[in-house]
């Protein structure tokens, strides 16, 4: 059976957050019906992140897809991050 109206999260979601936990930063994840995944802040700034598995990169929900749009007609960038490296890169860090 499936559930419609679950918090799945995409299994790299983990491996992701503590990457950026390690540096200090603070995760505030967010329920379903906000349209992302939770609230990235890292020294005075503030992202919207959408966590997704690469394969699914494009593959929105139409709640995501509503508030990325939402988001953006407000001048808020909605972050997608699929990796590690994009993960490093939204906060500024280079990957060796």
């Amino acid at each position: 059976m499936t559930y419609k109206n679950t918090n799945k999260r995409d299994i790299n979601e983990a491996e992701i957050v503590r990457f950026w936990l390690m540096f200090g930063a603070l995760w505030i994840q967010q329920k379903l019906e906000a349209g992302f995944d939770g609230l990235l802040i890292y020294k005075g700034e503030k992202y919207i992140v959408e966590i997704k598995q690469p394969d699914c990169k494009d593959r929105l929900t139409n709640n995501e897809r509503a508030t990325r749009d939402l988001m953006e007609r407000q001048g808020v960038k909605y972050h997608i991050i699929t990796t590690i490296e994009e993960a490093a890169e939204l906060v500024g860090f280079e990957l060796i």
